[in-house]
């Protein structure tokens, strides 16, 4: 009985896999950035989806039914040996640590300026969140990871789902009411295909694979 409850604790449902996964990489942050190159984006979301994002999901759903302990570290070290499985984990481990610490550095002082703007600015308040953050999360983590499947499907809908149902409403209301649209929607070469001369089109482009990074994480789960 104590068993079958220990791995039911680390155990979590498609849904909440589904959303955990959206949780890794689903961001508004990029949209910014995707709307400069109108509707080039289509073309680079399609390139995306076919060279980057299927295939990485097809390649990380495999080695998961095939290794499933362990992830990425196990993956590697199959094909390359213990020493570079390390490097893969810590690779991943350390620009967790620095993407995700510098989003709670931003939320912090964002939420306190609110309040004290000189709280905002306070470095040792800002630390204080950010391992605050990080101890409650490897609390909530200790306890299985069906608890923290539950706040990554809240955090993903009300973080992300809800406002860019919100951003479309707003955009189809705005449209609507007959207000110029800033987008040149002309159904052509020159408007459609992005010219492969032009160095900025391929960092826009770099922005697009990096909305969809993160997808394999989640795979050890499945």
């Amino acid at each position: 009985m104590r068993n079958q409850r220990t791995k039911s604790e680390h155990q979590i449902g498609a849904l909440a896999l589904t959303l955990t996964t959206a949780a890794l990489f689903m961001t508004l942050r990029n949209m910014p950035m995707m709307a400069e190159t109108g509707m080039k984006m289509i073309l680079f979301n399609l390139i995306t989806i076919f060279a980057y994002l299927i295939p990485v999901a097809l390649v990380s759903a495999e080695l998961a039914t095939g290794w499933p302990k362990n992830g990425v570290y196990h993956w590697v070290e199959e094909a390359f040996g213990t020493r570079m499985g390390f490097v893969a984990v810590w690779m991943q481990w350390i620009q967790s640590i620095f993407g995700i610490t510098s989003i709670l550095a931003y939320i912090a002082a964002s939420l306190a300026y609110a309040f004290d703007p000189e709280l905002g600015a306070n470095k040792y308040f800002i630390v204080f969140i950010i391992l605050s953050v990080y101890w409650i999360a490897t609390l909530v983590n200790f306890r299985g990871s069906k608890g923290s499947g539950i706040i990554s499907s809240v955090a993903v809908s009300a973080g992300v789902l809800l406002p860019s149902v919100l951003l479309i409403a707003l955009g189809a209301i705005y449209v609507s009411s007959g207000n110029e649209l800033h987008l040149d929607t002309t159904l052509s070469a020159k408007n459609l295909v992005p010219s492969v001369l032009e160095a900025g089109n391929l960092v826009l482009f770099l922005s697009f694979i990096f909305g969809f990074v993160g997808v394999e994480v989640s795979a050890s789960h499945a």
